[in-house]
């Protein structure tokens, strides 16, 4: 709408001057021709063949457009596809986590039944502890046994050395009393001998055993000893098994967290970029429907124009014709009219500015703005010598104006007319 109003009130402003041209020209006509010549008729009939190939070439520039929306909407179905298949893709990792959920409470009841297995054993060991310590005992009470044993074995010693010392002093005596009593006494002394010998290998016997006996309670002892050795080895092997369990559980828990928090981050990115794409396709689309919006209305005004040639008009109008973007359009309309406002109020040098910043927008289509530079150059005493310069660029960009040709040659140095030749006289 605003750029309707600009476009609205620049024509309300060159109206006078269309009208002005017009009468001239009609002035001008009239004063030449009584009547329209062929020839205009076929101008006429030429600018709007023109016209009518320019809006052919608009409405194929819309056409492409609408392609290019079409392509732009079929690409915003095939995000949303991925967009589905993403959703699919979560649902699915969904599931996954609910199965791992299952999976760890069945570990965890896998652990429960553990512990309960772990407590029995620690019962059974309990157990087994309370078995070592009552042998422990009886091991004590064989000891003292065979300690009581050792002692008895020392007193019959003691004794066997005393009837010895009795006996020696007995033989003394009968030899001393008579001879008839010595052979008495010698097979008396034999026996003796005899039974010593057998008392002696009896105890040797007896302490073989006792011997036999220590050694086989320091085996059982040392057995026992083993066997406590290879339970609290088993023992300890349990509370390492255990500790490995409550790792393993441990960091499961912890990488199935790692996981949840990781799958939260992807859903809050995927969010995110979901927004992001259709914010973009958004604002996409407005740009679009914009730039539509203006192409129309910019032909709705074309449409609404009077017919003008561009290779002959130096009106504002001609902005309207280049095929430039719509704010560029904006800005060099409004430069060429406080340019022109400034030219009608004698301010010559603040309107050469204008019309040199309104040329510096479009360098390669304007060829308007340097033809009025020129033109006002050329009434300025201090830069006649730029106006032929802005009238070059002017050609440059479009040859074939009018305007500027006709300014190029009253700017040109007019060469020296050659001086007649003498002749002889007749």
């Amino acid at each position: 709408m605003f750029r309707k109003v600009a476009l609205i009130s620049l024509l309300v402003l060159f109206l006078p001057v269309f009208a002005n041209a017009a009468e001239s020209e009609d002035t001008k006509q009239a004063a030449q021709t009584p009547a329209e010549t062929p020839a205009s008729s076929e101008r006429l009939e030429k600018t709007l063949e023109d016209r009518e190939a320019e809006l052919e070439i608009r409405e194929s520039g819309l056409a492409k457009r609408e392609e290019v929306l079409k392509a732009n909407e079929d690409k915003l179905a095939k995000q949303e596809e991925a967009l589905k298949s993403n959703e699919d893709k979560l649902a699915k990792r969904e599931e996954t986590l609910k199965a791992n959920e299952a999976n760890l409470a069945k570990r965890e009841e896998a652990l429960k039944i553990n512990e309960g297995k772990l407590a029995s054993r620690e019962e059974a060991l309990k157990a087994n502890g309370a078995m070592l310590a009552k042998r422990d005992e009886t091991l004590k009470a064989n000891e003292a046994a065979l300690a009581k044993r050792e002692e008895a074995l020392k007193t019959n010693e003691a004794n066997l050395a005393r009837r010895d010392s009795d006996l020696t002093k007995k033989a003394q005596a009968l030899t001393a009393q008579a001879a008839e009593q010595e052979a008495a006494f010698e097979k008396q002394e034999k026996e003796l001998k005899e039974r010593s010998r057998t008392m002696t290998v009896q105890a040797a016997e007896k302490e073989a055993a006792l011997l036999k006996r220590e050694e086989s309670a320091a085996a059982k002892a040392k057995e026992l000893e083993k066997s406590a050795a290879a339970m609290t080895e088993r023992e300890n092997a349990l509370a390492q098994r255990e500790a490995d369990l409550a790792e393993k559980t441990r960091a499961a828990a912890v990488q199935a967290a790692e996981r949840e928090s990781s799958f939260t981050k992807r859903e809050a990115e995927l969010a995110e970029k979901t927004q992001a794409l259709e914010a973009q396709t958004a604002s996409r689309d407005a740009e679009l429907n914009a730039r539509l919006d203006a192409l129309r209305e910019d032909e709705a005004i074309l449409r609404t124009l009077p017919a003008f040639a561009p290779n002959d008009s130096t009106e504002a109008v001609l902005i309207v014709s280049y095929p430039i973007p719509a704010a560029v359009r904006k800005e060099l309309l409004a430069l060429h009219q406080s340019a022109a406002g400034k030219y009608r109020a004698n301010r010559l040098t603040q309107a050469f500015e204008d019309y040199v910043k309104a040329s510096e927008l479009q360098p390669k289509v304007d060829y308007l703005s340097p033809y009025w530079a020129a033109a006002t150059a050329e009434r300025i005493k201090n830069k006649r010598g730029e106006a032929l310069a802005w009238v070059n660029k002017s050609l440059e960009i479009n040859p074939d104006y009018k305007p500027a040709q006709a300014l190029k040659k009253k700017l040109e140095p007019k060469s020296a007319k050659p001086a007649p030749k003498k002749g002889k006289k007749k």
